[in-house]
């Protein structure tokens, strides 16, 4: 299966964000809840770090942040 442009890069940023979690940074303008928000092109990742692992919360178009929230 062959990815489009704008969703290999949205895997790529995955990946680097499995590296390096702490990337992204909080929102408290959006919400209070524990999770950091990394722009990535058109889009938002919105997550938060366990203790082993990160878990994605949405990913949104920019755009739709708010209404995420």
């Amino acid at each position: 299966m062959q990815r489009t442009d704008g969703l290999k890069e949205l895997f790529d940023a995955l990946e680097r964000l499995a590296r390096t979690p702490r990337i992204g940074h909080k929102r408290e303008d959006l919400t209070n809840l524990p999770v950091l928000f990394w722009p990535v092109d058109a889009y938002l990742i919105i997550y938060r770090i366990t203790t082993r692992q990160i878990e994605i919360v949405a990913i949104t178009q920019g755009r739709e942040t708010s209404q995420a929230f």
